[in-house]
């Protein structure tokens, strides 16, 4: 299938374009709607589990098989866009450390094969939860203090990216202000969105 994919974009796409390849979205997410593939990456782990993997829960085996099939994907479409087309991408929640050591321990030589850690640095989740019940300059200054948290953790991020060679991206990111209930928010959180 990958290889199928690879040979179609190579068809399709512009000779002089450069592919960033990211397997999966969000598959460090194992909430709604994103488990799919994180679960997916569960099954794909070997029985027993390798040494590197034995004293790990189920979510960080997980991402671990994930770091592998990047490692192989990535493989298959630099074989057939070229190497010098291609930047294969490891994708991971934004100030993770853990997990970005982690794959790079567990890869090992390996781990120069990921040319590129992404993450999405969102912010203000926690404001998210004030929306229609507290000031704005509440939520504000909650919001600031989010933008804050998510600076530092952008920061280590890329400190782990540089240890383990890798260049840091974000492949989305930005304000997250999502009303309590989402489409069935209150009027008056509905309201303090749009005033903020």
């Amino acid at each position: 299938y990958l290889r199928a994919a690879a040979e179609q974009i190579k068809d399709a796409l512009d000779p002089d374009a450069h592919v960033l390849f990211e397997l999966g979205n969000e598959v460090w997410n194992a909430i709604p709607p994103y488990e799919a593939q994180h679960h997916y990456f569960r099954s794909t782990l070997p029985t027993p589990l390798p040494d590197s993997m034995r004293d790990l829960d189920d979510y960080a085996a997980a991402q671990l098989a994930y770091a592998d099939r990047v490692v192989e994907a990535g493989a298959i479409f630099e074989d057939v866009l070229g190497e010098e087309r291609v930047t294969v991408v490891l994708a991971q929640q934004v100030g993770l450390v853990y997990f970005h050591d982690l794959a790079a321990a567990h890869l090992g030589e390996r781990a120069s094969e990921i040319e590129v850690l992404a993450i999405a640095p969102y912010f203000g989740h926690s404001s998210s939860a004030l929306l229609g019940d507290a000031e704005d300059t509440t939520v504000l200054d909650r919001l600031d203090a989010d933008l804050d948290e998510t600076i530092e953790s952008i920061n280590a991020s890329a400190a782990a990216a540089t240890r383990h060679g890798w260049p840091l991206i974000a492949y989305e990111g930005g304000a997250h202000l999502v009303p309590p209930g989402g489409w069935d928010a209150t009027a008056a959180s509905r309201s303090q969105l749009k005033r903020i």
